[in-house]
């Protein structure tokens, strides 16, 4: 998958496929109805917008077919994770448009936390167009400054969050999750792993040179907001420092068929993973 694309979009999504996914979604911006048709597919259906696959050309059709199976099954690999009771109540950190708010608020009461009101906005228009028929109890805040009370929570999910923050936030994030859970809660956290993301860069660069292209326009995906992609020994660190004494690790594998095997061979399934879960009590 590669055609021309501006350099400020190569830039900034660090990759070709970083490139393509932020030109995918700024030819839906003038037709707001298709743009919740691709928020609803991608997060939360997980079916092809008919009129989405219509609009597309075949290269982007691909490309938004690709994105609604890799979320499918990272949702759901981390939801197996989430042991859910009834009177369980639960946090979901840096929301964004709720994907995980949606799936675990239909078996216990759930908080989604926020800081982009924009974002907000748009997940309750989605949560409207699914007759979501539960309170919406999504909240704007800062996630290193909650105003719950301590002790509230039986599980917190961190999913996609914490390769958005340096070492200094991570820490006085992990701080604030451990104030706010029960004394046996347990955290989900999910986030990007920083070897993929070296090997990635190493293999892309190379490939760009033999195509005698500037390996230096190709980067980490999303670079100006991926700033803490972090590996696992490194994030257990973190947790272990604010109180959390056990973190089970476990590892999702990336888009490409082969890589469901590398996840399960030992040492390699940590330098090979796209990311990787950590259960943390």
């Amino acid at each position: 998958m590669e055609r021309r694309v501006p350099k400020y979009l190569l830039k900034k999504g660090g990759s070709y496929r970083g490139a393509y996914e932020i030109q995918m979604l700024r030819s839906l911006y003038p037709f707001p109805d298709l743009l919740l048709e691709y928020y609803m597919s991608v997060y939360f259906t997980f079916c092809p917008s008919k009129k989405l696959l219509d609009f597309f050309d075949s290269l982007t059709r691909k490309l938004y077919l690709s994105l609604i199976e890799n979320h499918k099954r990272r949702i759901f690999t981390i939801l197996k994770y989430i042991n859910t009771k009834n009177q369980d109540i639960i946090l979901d950190i840096a929301s964004n448009l709720g994907s995980f708010y949606w799936q675990v608020s239909k078996k216990a009461m759930c908080y989604a936390l926020d800081l982009d009101k924009k974002i907000i906005a748009i997940s309750k228009k989605i949560y409207t167009k699914l007759n979501y028929n539960r309170p919406f109890n999504y909240i704007c805040m800062n996630a290193m400054h909650q105003g719950f009370r301590d002790n509230t929570f039986s599980i917190v999910i961190a999913a996609d969050f914490f390769e958005h923050l340096n070492d200094g936030d991570k820490l006085l994030s992990a701080i604030e999750i451990r104030r706010i859970l029960k004394k046996n809660g347990t955290l989900i956290l999910n986030t990007d792993n920083l070897w993929r993301y070296r090997i990635s860069l190493f293999l892309r660069r190379f490939l760009a040179l033999i195509k005698l292209q500037n390996p230096f326009e190709q980067n980490f995906h999303f670079q100006d907001t991926h700033i803490g992609v972090t590996d696992p020994k490194s994030m257990r660190k973190i947790l272990n420092k604010t109180g959390f004494k056990k973190c089970q690790l476990f590892y999702i594998h990336g888009r490409f068929p082969f890589e469901k095997l590398i996840t399960r061979v030992p040492l390699i399934n940590k330098i090979l993973c796209s990311s990787f879960i950590i259960k943390a009590n």
